[in-house]
């Protein structure tokens, strides 16, 4: 830690520096892992996207938030992985291989040099957290601390080539965003939080959410064979918790939260979402955290609501806090959500009372439960 900011450790004895990132796919029936590359320069991959019909992923690494795109090696065949392996270790590279040809590292407008320096540079900038990949173009989407939309189309030049599909308040510099440094610590500034491409609603889209302020939104890209200008970025709804929407206060978390999913049929999908809620005290008062943070971090306590919003009808729900079942307490620090169909049920990690993080579920709630149906 510097002056309270997350930092890459100095190499100590003979533990040397970290090689860096591997781009993994597993194979459950085989037992394996596949090893595509690893990202040199020691940086690690703090996000990633999938583009599975053209077996490529696409990531941004940390602490420099490079954008990387990686094409994945041949599945292996039938005879190959018939049998599981004697071990289901990733067997990961130990150097970045010379020559390595499905690698490709893109610099960006607004990148700075990520959150690799000090914000006294001059050149501190929050990296993105989520990305969302178009499976009709290929193109991959993410956004910069200035509010920019930026796509990587890697149809065009060698590996592809990156450009701002959208800026100012045609991106994301909302007024109902607030207003944010771009070069300062301790939030994702005009950054969206987290973003999810939604097959067949509306034609096909990414809908996302800014963490700062838990505005939904809705981002039209180019489909195949439209210009970029056809792209536009809509505002829908706040979907923060009931009680931070009447008080009018942001969540603790100061990057806002990752606990963000889209499901259900074409015509209605439902947004899941995990956002917190305000503690008050005995007079009544909020209970308020931090004033500022250094980092990504909880500012104060709050209790962790379920929110859910159906796009097609905008049908707004907070089910209410969240609490164990089975101990004390409820969950904090939940950055993650995953939906489970067949069982009816909402997974997320989170922090549990004791410090630890642990794996928890919800029921999805019956006012939903009959919507939710997997995504083609």
């Amino acid at each position: 830690m510097v002056d309270g900011m997350e930092t890459l450790p100095a190499p100590q004895g003979a533990t040397g520096a970290y090689p860096g990132g591997c781009f993994l796919s597993y194979l459950p029936v085989a037992g394996q892992f596949v090893n595509h590359g690893r990202v040199p320069h020691g940086e690690g991959v703090i996000t990633l996207a999938v583009d599975h019909a053209r077996r490529s992923m696409v990531g941004l690494t940390w602490p420099r938030g490079l954008l990387v795109r990686c094409d994945m090696h041949p599945a292996p065949t039938a005879s190959a992985s018939a049998s599981p392996s004697s071990s289901t270790e990733p067997q990961l590279l130990t150097q970045q291989p010379p020559g390595q040809k499905n690698m490709w590292m893109f610099d960006y407008p607004g990148r700075g040099e990520g959150e690799s320096v000090h914000p006294s540079s001059g050149q501190y900038r929050c990296v993105c957290r989520s990305l969302a990949v178009d499976p009709r173009t290929g193109c991959a989407y993410w956004s910069n601390t200035k509010g920019d939309v930026l796509m990587l189309d890697p149809n065009t030049g060698d590996g592809g080539k990156v450009s701002v599909l959208l800026s100012g308040e045609e991106g994301l510099v909302r007024d109902y965003f607030g207003s944010w440094d771009p070069e300062a610590p301790g939030t994702m500034a005009y950054h969206w939080r987290q973003v999810q491409w939604v097959e067949g609603y509306r034609g096909g889209c990414i809908v996302g959410i800014h963490g700062n302020t838990g505005y939904l939104f809705e981002l039209f890209v180019p489909g195949p064979g439209q210009k970029p200008t056809s792209a536009k970025l809509q505002l829908v709804d706040r979907i923060t918790s009931l009680p931070s929407r009447t008080c009018g206060m942001e969540d603790q978390f100061s990057y806002g939260y990752l606990g963000f999913a889209v499901a259900g049929p074409e015509n209605n999908p439902v947004v899941f979402y995990l956002t917190g809620a305000p503690k008050f005290g005995y007079d009544g008062r909020r209970i308020a955290g931090k004033a500022s943070t250094a980092k990504g971090e909880s500012k104060g306590d709050e209790h962790l609501h379920l929110v859910t919003f159906q796009l097609a009808s905008r049908t707004y729900r907070d089910h209410g806090p969240i609490f164990f079942r089975d101990r004390p307490g409820y969950p904090t620090y939940c950055n993650s959500l995953a939906v489970d169909y067949n069982q009816n049920r909402l997974y997320a990690l989170a922090r549990l009372p004791n410090g630890r993080t642990d794996l928890f579920r919800i029921p999805i709630p019956a006012e939903v439960s009959c919507q939710v149906q997997p995504l083609p």
